[in-house]
């Protein structure tokens, strides 16, 4: 997820990412996604998000911590 810099003037937010376009294509409940974040606040949201969207999420705080999550049967 790429998050842009915000400017000072407010814009709307492109058709083409509108939340009920998301909705339609939700992911399948086998699609796992290992979220590497080192914010809470943005990890979470994150996690959050890609949840509602079908995915499993694995969260990790860092790369380290990620390193040692065994995704693996």
């Amino acid at each position: 997820m790429l998050f842009p810099v915000a400017s000072g003037e407010s814009a709307a937010a492109p058709a083409a990412f509108a939340v009920q376009g998301w909705q339609d294509q939700r992911a399948h409940d086998s699609e796992t996604i290992l979220l590497v974040e080192d914010s809470d606040d943005v990890r979470a949201l994150a996690a959050e998000q890609l949840t509602a969207l079908g995915y499993i999420v694995i969260p990790a705080g860092s790369g380290e911590e990620a390193l040692t999550i065994d995704v693996l049967p």
